[in-house]
């Protein structure tokens, strides 16, 4: 009566197996095959998702530009209302006096005047314009070597000294 029993468990078992083997093709899985194909999608699918992300950032990058561009724009016009509507000071040369200029030092070349905060915030632009930031575009990389070091500059936006 036992030994009936056991031969019932071994058919049983391979008639699973049959019809695993019958529904699925194979009980071996995936073959190499599919799994690299499926790789090759999911790298395709991530590539195009990171072209889609920077685009995305650079856009927000230059929408914080506009916006800083535009936040001056509303202190220039603030600075013209409390002074009579006249058009702010800027005057061209090295060594300006603090206060008889829009912001003290220069852009261009290799000086610690791209670096130096304490420019901003004694600008006479500085009671409009209260945060730092806005002094400098988020899409510039541009670094400034002082004394073999290299810094990033604290300000990108710049006037003609002829207006």
């Amino acid at each position: 009566m036992t030994a009936r029993k056991l031969t019932s468990v071994k058919f049983d078992v391979r008639a699973i197996h049959v019809l695993l083997v019958q529904s699925r093709g194979s009980c071996a899985g995936f073959t190499l095959i599919e799994l690299l194909v499926v790789l090759g999608i999911i790298a395709i699918l991530a590539s195009l998702s990171l072209a889609a992300l920077s685009t995305a950032k650079s856009r927000a990058a230059a929408a914080r530009c506009t916006s800083n561009l535009r936040q001056f724009g509303f202190a220039l016009h603030l600075y013209a209302d409390d002074h009579e509507d006249l058009i702010i000071a800027n005057k061209g040369g090295y060594q300006i006096p603090v206060g008889k200029t829009w912001v003290q030092g220069w852009l261009a070349g290799p000086r610690a005047d791209a670096t130096n905060t304490d420019f901003l915030s004694q600008s006479l632009l500085a009671p409009y314009i209260v945060d730092l930031s806005l002094w400098r575009c988020p899409a510039d990389r541009s670094l400034v070597s002082v004394q073999g070091l290299s810094f990033a500059r604290v300000r990108t936006i710049s006037m003609n000294h002829f207006m």
